[in-house]
């Protein structure tokens, strides 16, 4: 394979094509990298790092074999990147929310050569129902006028955009009619796997940048057991949450608390249920703050924690993190999951003696805070590329929070963060703290008297 590089003007030659520094820009302004076609060299080399960082490449900045060859894929035509957003919100896609419906139609407007009608519409009927076991949404097909129109036309010819979901909406959905499309095998593009990327555009989700997600922009090759990954899963889930009603016999005392409502650490469990610790006993809730039990020790339930513990949270495989100092514990329910380590052999370059710890479900990355500053950590990247080089970065970002939190918790789409006496409501889709807030902890969450 033939690679030449200049270093300007930019000349490359792969498979025969040749990819010149303005092809590059252009692909990096088209897909939300680059704001202008204009920019310098310093604005491109920043973009192209972004690029890399995204598509999980070394992000150097320079231009190199894997990027080129990244560039050149197949893929999708919506943009990875939205301009405005500090903290990229993988789960709405640019001005499209989530349905209000429960209900959706949809039909086929126009068809394609190579694979029968029949066979295109099963494949479109199960790629709706990946989406729907996932978000208690339904989908009908219809022969009438849709909440989801689709049709193949041409949109630029074999090998590069593959399929597109129209502004304003996104539920109108083009695919490529000049691709291969195949119902299996590696010899063209797969309709299922691009049909389940173009409908959770549909649906509100964003890009994702992990290799195994539907809503990876890129094709890499065709899956035979193919399904959503976590990613996505957890992406839809919030964009459609699904309460599940919690019925216990209520129980509780929250007279220590009332006395002294500083928390030390709150999350979610496993099991559904918040829990809030403080010194050395620990409280069981509803995810509404209903009162279900305790206090409790925490050596009953987790018998290796100490007490004061700093922050905690539970990951998408149902893993929860304790942290205290320098220190972190793994438990799965009740029982410990291997041994302690120090947080910076399990989280590298995040520091000891953490505030908070929480999965932000605007985009499906743990945030750890400490005091004036946050850091985001991305599991599914390299250990190397977890961390990006340019945190922390100042929680002033978040609209509202204060610095030096006791803690943090998110719960169907809403991310609480608790200080002394108080708490305050962040709404993960504005991306600010809700009106009037902060509230009392005391008052408004355990009704004290």
């Amino acid at each position: 394979m033939e690679f030449l590089f200049y270093v300007f003007p930019f000349l490359f030659s792969l498979n025969n094509t040749i990819v010149n520094e303005t092809m590059i820009m252009h692909e990096l302004y088209e897909y939300g990298y680059l704001s202008d076609m204009n920019s310098n060299k310093t604005e491109m080399m920043a973009s192209l790092k972004e690029y890399q960082y995204f598509s999980n490449i070394e992000p150097t900045g320079e231009i190199n074999k894997e990027t080129i060859e990244m560039l050149m894929k197949p893929r999708c035509g919506h943009p990875d990147k939205l301009k405005d957003d500090q903290r990229k919100k993988r789960y709405l896609f640019a001005s499209n929310g989530p349905s209000a419906k429960s209900l959706l139609t949809y039909r086929t407007q126009e068809y394609i050569k190579g694979i029968s009608r029949k066979d295109v519409d099963e494949i479109f009927s199960q790629a709706l129902y990946l989406w729907s076991k996932h978000s208690g949404l339904r989908f009908s097909r219809s022969r009438a006028q849709s909440d989801l129109e689709i049709r193949f036309e041409p949109i630029d010819g074999e090998g590069k955009i593959y399929g597109v979901a129209l502004k304003p909406t996104y539920r109108s959905i083009i695919f490529d009619s000049k691709e291969r499309w195949t119902k299996e095998g590696n010899n063209g593009i797969n309709l299922l796997q691009i049909a389940t990327h173009e409908f959770g555009h549909a649906l509100g989700l964003g890009h994702s940048d992990r290799r195994n997600s539907v809503m990876y922009p890129f094709y890499t090759e065709y899956k035979k057991n193919f399904d959503l990954d976590v990613d996505d899963i957890n992406g839809i889930k919030a964009l459609y949450k699904r309460y599940i009603p919690q019925h216990e016999a209520l129980n509780g005392d929250v007279s220590i608390i009332c006395n002294d409502p500083k928390i030390d650490a709150i999350f979610v469990a496993p099991d559904g249920y918040v829990y809030i610790l403080k010194d050395e006993h620990y409280w069981k809730l509803c995810t509404d703050f209903t009162m279900v039990d305790g206090p409790r020790l925490i050596k009953t339930r987790w018998a290796e924690l100490p007490s004061k513990i700093d922050t905690a949270f539970t990951a998408w495989n149902n893993i929860t993190y304790f942290f205290k100092d320098n220190v972190v514990w793994k438990y799965i329910l009740d029982k410990k999951h291997k041994y302690s380590k120090l947080i910076n052999n399990a989280f590298e370059e995040i520091p000891d003696d953490l505030d908070a710890a929480f999965i932000w479900s605007g985009n499906g990355n743990l945030y750890f805070f400490k005091g004036t500053k946050y850091w985001m950590f991305d599991a599914f990247k390299p250990p190397h590329m977890r961390v990006r080089d340019f945190f922390p970065l100042s929680i002033r970002l978040w609209n509202g929070v204060p610095n030096n939190v006791d803690d943090a918790v998110a719960i169907n789409g809403v991310t609480y963060f608790f200080k002394g006496d108080s708490y305050y409501k962040y709404d993960d889709k504005r991306r600010r703290v809700q009106h009037g807030y902060p509230k009392s902890i005391k008052y408004d969450i355990f009704k004290c008297k």
